[in-house]
C-alpha cells in the first residue's frame, strides 16, 4: 500500500450571481421617473411601463419604457389628403363651368375611354 494518502483537488469556486427569488417583469407599484418634459408637443398617446431586472452584481436595473405615437404621422396625411380633395373638387368645378362638348368632341371622348 502507499505511505501518503491520495488526495484530490477542491474544486474551484463556482461564480455565480443567479438570483435566488425572481422579481417580477413589470412593476405594479408607481415609482418616480422623470418628467418627459415637452412629449407631448410630438407626441400623442403614451403610454409608459416599468421594468425591474436583476444585473448580475447585487443589484437591479430599474428601466422606464415610454411609447407614443408621432403626430406627424396622422397630421401629414390628413393635410395630403385635404391638400387633394380640395384639388379634385376644384377641377371638378372647373370641369362642369366648361358646359357639354361638342358632339365631334364628346364622341372622340367616348372613343379614347372604351379603349
Amino acid at each position: 500500500s502507499n505511505a501518503t494518502p491520495h488526495h484530490q483537488p477542491a474544486p474551484p469556486p463556482v461564480a455565480c450571481h443567479r438570483r435566488t427569488q425572481s422579481l417580477p417583469p413589470r412593476l405594479s407599484s408607481k415609482t418616480r421617473h422623470p418628467t418627459q418634459g415637452h412629449l407631448s408637443l410630438l407626441y400623442d398617446n403614451p403610454t409608459m411601463a416599468t421594468f425591474r431586472f436583476h444585473s448580475g452584481l447585487g443589484g437591479d436595473i430599474a428601466v422606464l419604457e415610454v411609447m407614443a405615437e408621432s403626430r406627424y404621422c396622422f397630421t401629414f396625411p390628413q393635410q395630403l389628403l385635404r391638400l387633394w380633395i380640395s384639388e379634385e373638387r376644384r377641377w371638378q368645378e372647373e370641369l362642369s363651368s366648361l358646359g357639354d362638348l361638342a358632339d365631334q368632341w364628346h364622341t372622340r371622348q367616348m372613343a379614347l375611354l372604351n379603349q
